[in-house]
């Protein structure tokens, strides 16, 4: 028997990858042999993803497939006489690409819609990567779900070596976003929340965007937000594009301050590494985001910049508070351990292996 991971993109430094590679450890540690396949495969990666019409799974092998948006692969995966095991990561609805991407609307959509087709498959197990993705599951139908939070390897992102050319250190403080540069994430509310604090707080900060924009599909939310910089007369906003997890990391370390307006969360990764690197978090109350947090960081439930503006000088300026607020995020990283996560996936698939 063989176990195959099917994905539609497989692109390096992404959560879903990250991933991907935990579960393969998981899977040859069981002593099953296993392939990654995929349909759009990064450059990087050649050497360890297959393109997926070469996967040639049969009856008595099985499928992990990584779910998140409309893709050839769904069609592929449901033509495929095997166990089947589905990984939902969620899908951004559909209307947050209206202004940006017709592309991207329309694989959104369709990845919502096709999500129907797997409920009459031989789809044995479906887990999902928080309760808020396992309640949209079963409000489409679905059974047998089982939560397991994406499995990071918090002891690699420890164990790191900073990038010594990597400076955004000085007088500064660093207000830090990690994610994909997309509409969902709403950066435009955070540039907003920025600009307040920077004319009516303080001035000596500087804004860090950590995330991908270089591909087709991001690139006009990306102007969008450009020239919105542009008109607030910002200097201080840096795009740092895709970067390699050693420069992540490197930002994580010196950031003082970890801020989210996103609208859109299947679990949210980066809110679980800023707990790694004690950088503490405010994060708009939306979807997985609250899971993802339970007691620690800080939630806001209205987008009113002016308040939020105060609270992270609160943050940033008491220290007794600052600390308080770290040490939960410290706490709350047990439920993320990896090795507890990788024996409950464990305990998930033995049912279908």
């Amino acid at each position: 028997m063989t176990v195959y991971q099917l994905l539609p993109t497989a692109s390096p430094d992404t959560a879903i990858w990250h991933e991907v590679l935990e579960i393969k450890k998981i899977i040859q540690e069981l002593n099953f042999p296993t392939e990654i396949f995929a349909e759009n495969i990064h450059p990087e990666l050649l050497s360890e993803v297959k393109p997926y019409r070469f996967c040639r799974a049969e009856k008595d092998d099985v499928v992990i497939y990584h779910y998140s948006i409309g893709s050839e692969l769904n069609s592929f995966v449901l033509s495929l006489n095997c166990k089947l095991i589905m990984i939902y990561h969620n899908i951004t609805p559909a209307y947050f690409f209206d202004r940006f991407d017709d592309r991207l609307r329309f694989l959104t959509e369709s990845g919502r819609k096709e999500l129907k087709s797997f409920l009459n498959s031989n789809l044995s197990i479906c887990i999902a990567d928080s309760e808020f993705n396992k309640n949209e599951l079963c409000n489409f139908g679905f059974k047998n779900v089982y939560v397991l939070p994406i499995i990071l390897n918090i002891k690699k992102y420890r164990d790191e070596i900073s990038n010594p050319k990597i400076k955004f250190g000085g007088d500064y403080k660093n207000f830090l976003f990690v994610g994909r540069i997309a509409p969902n994430k709403k950066i435009e509310d955070l540039i907003k929340l920025y600009f307040i604090y920077k004319r009516s707080v303080d001035s000596n900060v500087r804004l860090i965007i950590v995330g991908s924009y270089e591909e087709n599909e991001y690139k006009k939310y990306y102007y969008t937000l450009n020239s919105f910089i542009n008109e607030l007369h910002l200097n201080d906003v840096f795009f740092t594009g895709k970067i390699s997890f050693k420069d992540m990391v490197t930002i994580y370390r010196q950031s003082h301050i970890f801020i989210t307006m996103s609208e859109h969360e299947g679990f949210c990764v980066p809110l679980v590494e800023a707990m790694i690197f004690g950088v503490p978090i405010i994060a708009f109350n939306s979807t997985a985001i609250p899971e993802t947090l339970g007691d620690s960081g800080i939630l806001v439930n209205k987008k009113n910049y002016t308040e939020i503006a105060e609270l992270v000088d609160i943050v940033l300026s008491d220290s007794l508070l600052r600390s308080r607020i770290i040490d939960k995020q410290y706490k709350r990283l047990s439920v993320f351990d990896t090795d507890k996560l990788k024996q409950t996936f464990i305990d998930i698939i033995r049912m279908v292996l």
